[in-house]
Parts: C-alpha cells; structure tokens; sequence
C-alpha cells in the first residue's frame, strides 16, 4: 500500500514533471522566447516567472504537466522534432540510468520508477491523438508527413 502511495504523489508526478522538462528545456536551448511549464491540473494558483520561463501551479501538482513554447521566428521542423522527442528522451534516459545503477528487483520503488519512466517514453513516442490532444510521436510524424506530402506536390 505504500508503494502505491508514493507511486502516485512522488514517482509519477516527479517523471512527469522530467518529462515535461525534457520539452521545456530543449526549447530553451533551441532559444525559445517564451516557455510555459504548467504542473498539475484543475485551476491555476500561481505563475512564477523565470526570465523567459513561465511555472504555471494548479490544484492537483502530482496530475500531469504540460509544456508549450514559443519562438519569434517560429521553430523549424527540425527544432520541432527534437522538442517533442525530448520529453520520451528524458524519460527512456531515466529508466537506462535505473537499470544500469541498480538490477531490477533491488527495491519496489526503484522498479516502479524505472517501468513507470520506459512506459511513459514509449507511450509518448508512439503517434496517437485523442480529441485535440496529440502525442509527442504523433507531433513528429505529422511534421514529417506533412513535409513529404508538400515535397510530392
């Protein structure tokens, strides 16, 4: 039971939020002019602002994250690519580094963390949409797709 306890509010928020900082730190690398990081979900409590980096706090932290950025000059299909797969990069770097530093069954939590974080990179990086929302391989795929298909015209 309490495993589950700190999959839920330590595990699974914390990968989430290295997930999202994957995104938002590529886009800051990529010169982003505006990033937005948002924690959580349900209403927004606060803003902090970090020169170019904007923390948005909802109620619920421990639910899920997103991260959006902008760019004067818009970013380049290539730039584009690399922020979405940053986010699923991150989170494969995370359960590589678990497996390599402790062997599988060493702890629970350990390996809660290491399948949570492999099950979070191939989930993100496969392409699937649900409504509006897009998947981080649904993003490239789109951008690539749709650079072949202008290139064949």
């Amino acid at each position: 039971m309490m495993n589950l306890v700190v999959f839920l509010f330590v595990i699974a928020p914390i990968s989430i939020v290295l997930h999202e900082l994957g995104h938002a730190g590529s886009a800051y690398l990529l010169k982003a002019d505006c990033i937005h990081f948002s924690i959580g979900i349900g209403k927004e409590r606060k803003v902090i602002r970090v020169g170019r980096l904007f923390i948005h706090l909802h109620t619920l932290p421990f639910m899920g994250g997103h991260a959006a950025s902008e760019k004067e000059l818009d970013f380049s299909k290539m730039e584009k690519i690399l922020i979405s797969s940053a986010g699923p990069l991150v989170n494969g770097l995370v359960a590589v580094l678990i497996l390599s530093l402790f062997p599988l069954g060493t702890s629970n939590i350990l390996s809660l963390t290491f399948y949570f974080n492999l099950w979070l990179a191939i989930m993100n990086i496969i392409p699937f949409r649900v409504g509006q929302k897009k998947s981080d391989g649904y993003v490239c795929m789109e951008i690539i797709f749709n650079t072949f298909r202008r290139k064949r015209k």
